[in-house]
């Protein structure tokens, strides 16, 4: 994701690697890359809590248990690993979609958290956008948006859907427009497969979008624009396969975290990074404050 409001003196973070598919409507697009995001990236877990992991040199997004779902074009073979926050998660089996840039692909082991997938988007819906791609290092040359010079890691930031249908476009706006957001971000190299959210009226993220390309190459420049599927488009495919799995719900009863958490039992684990430590109590006070 690129960055751009905090400019130099930011911690500049680029993620979500989506590579390029084909030609759009509006332009020829290259592979999406990383997230940039301007200003400083969210402060992991994201609101709602949030999972994304890195396959085969892109993103992908857990959507049960035991399978996840990327973009087609980034390939991948069974026996390849998906990693989410340290963990490696080993494929078993690879389906692909007939005609959308889409694969959906199972693991031996059951990962920490998933997503159910969004109902139809509508344009102007708030997003968050997080993947594992490339990350910014510095601004262009006068200022117009950000390159991909960065690191691949994990980052999140958000945006606002520009145009909805059976593909989800997001526009990187400069910090001076009025459109922009806090955080504003888009998808850079590598960051195909990453996930666009948004929030459920139970403040969990949902689903909506895997991406699949950018416009232009090598940069986030200001007014270029992410593409995503939108997975409503492919609810009863993704159903067949996966089944109707839901995320595990929080438990409310706070006596019981505190007492898992003293333990050291990793069901205490709330950010899912596979440690038991102080974050993990600030994390779950935050969702019960919100939740319970």
């Amino acid at each position: 994701m690129s960055v751009g409001a905090s400019k130099r003196s930011c911690n500049r973070t680029l993620l979500l690697q989506l590579a390029a598919s084909a030609t759009l409507a509006l332009g020829a697009a290259v592979p999406s890359s990383a997230v940039v995001v301007e200003g400083t990236n969210i402060v992991l877990p994201p609101p709602g809590g949030g999972w994304v992991g890195s396959w085969y040199g892109s993103s992908a997004v857990p959507v049960s248990q035991q399978w996840f779902i990327t973009a087609r074009h980034v390939g991948g073979a069974v026996g390849h690993s998906l990693v989410m926050r340290g963990v490696q998660y080993q494929s078993v089996e690879i389906r692909q979609h007939p005609t959308l840039d889409l694969q959906l692909v199972r693991v031996v082991s059951p990962m920490p958290g998933w997503h159910q997938i969004a109902p139809l988007q509508t344009a102007g819906t708030p997003v968050y956008l997080g993947g594992c791609g490339a990350t910014t290092l510095n601004p262009l040359a006068g200022g117009l948006g950000w390159d991909w010079a960065g690191q691949h890691f994990e980052a999140w930031g958000r945006n606002t859907i520009e145009s909805a249908g059976s593909m989800l476009r997001v526009r990187f706006d400069s910090p001076s427009s009025q459109n922009a957001v806090p955080q504003e971000a888009a998808f850079a190299i590598n960051d195909s497969g990453a996930g666009l959210f948004v929030l459920g009226s139970g403040g969990q993220l949902l689903l909506a979008g895997t991406a699949v390309s950018v416009s232009g190459g090598g940069a986030s420049a200001y007014g270029s624009s992410s593409y995503c599927v939108s997975l409503h488009t492919a609810q009863d495919w993704i159903s067949g396969i996966v089944g109707a799995s839901n995320p595990p719900q929080m438990s409310c009863n706070l006596f019981q975290f505190l007492s898992d958490w003293f333990a050291q039992n990793i069901s205490a684990d709330f950010d899912g990074n596979q440690r038991i430590e102080v974050a993990d109590v600030f994390s779950y006070l935050s969702a019960w404050f919100t939740n319970c």
